[in-house]
């Protein structure tokens, strides 16, 4: 088939690794898929009910695979399209349309972070919402401009700890950004969080921001 559309890259590439007896993680779903096309059965009697978090972060056909595996089972999915880490395989819109069959029910009460917080991301975002807030005020975010990032923010840290913040994040875009100020912050007590680390730190900690979630 990727030879039958012109795509010899991404066949040879399928060979090699099915030669080195491994599938890439996006390749999964769509042999999955294939299987399940050609008859394979899978018994979820014992499945009464899923339930599916982030569901903006997994692709259209892994989608689809869920469906087929789990056709007769009811489910909830949970997403916000604003959320996304996976911008270039994920759902980019939750609807009726991107997700088949399913109803949707929007959730407009905020409880995460401050009334401040949320429209400060709105209006980056250029969202016009309704939502309804749980009572919790706070300062309002800043944008600033540094000239000398790395002690810009050691200052900022020192300030928050003297206004008697124990909890702190500095949280960067990549990870080698985050390893890079790591390093500039290194005399500060900053703990650096990186996708194998399995417990919750305490104090200030510095990570990429697609590991900031949950």
């Amino acid at each position: 088939f990727l030879n039958h559309i012109k795509r010899n890259d991404l066949a040879k590439r399928y060979r090699k690794s099915l030669n080195a007896n491994m599938i890439y993680y996006e390749d999964i779903a769509p042999v999955m898929y294939i299987k399940l096309m050609m008859g394979y059965k899978y018994n979820s009697n014992d499945v009464k009910h899923i339930v599916m978090d982030e569901v903006q972060d997994y692709s259209p056909v892994e989608i689809r695979v869920l469906f087929k595996l789990f056709q007769d089972v009811s489910m909830t999915l949970l997403g916000d399209e604003n959320q996304a880490i996976n911008f270039y395989t994920g759902l980019s819109v939750l609807s009726e349309e991107s997700i088949p069959d399913a109803f949707t029910v929007r959730l407009n009460r905020s409880y995460r972070s401050t009334k401040q917080i949320t429209d400060f991301c709105n209006r980056l975002l250029g969202m016009e919402t309704d939502y309804e807030y749980i009572n919790r005020e706070g300062k309002p975010p800043e944008i600033l401009h540094a000239s000398d990032i790395g002690n810009d923010i050691a200052i900022r840290i020192q300030l928050l700890k003297e206004s008697g913040n124990s909890s702190i994040a500095v949280i960067t875009r990549t990870a080698r950004t985050a390893n890079h100020l790591c390093s500039v912050l290194g005399n500060h007590e900053i703990k650096k969080i990186m996708p194998n680390d399995n417990k919750f730190m305490t104090g200030t900690v510095i990570l990429p921001s697609y590991l900031a979630k949950g």
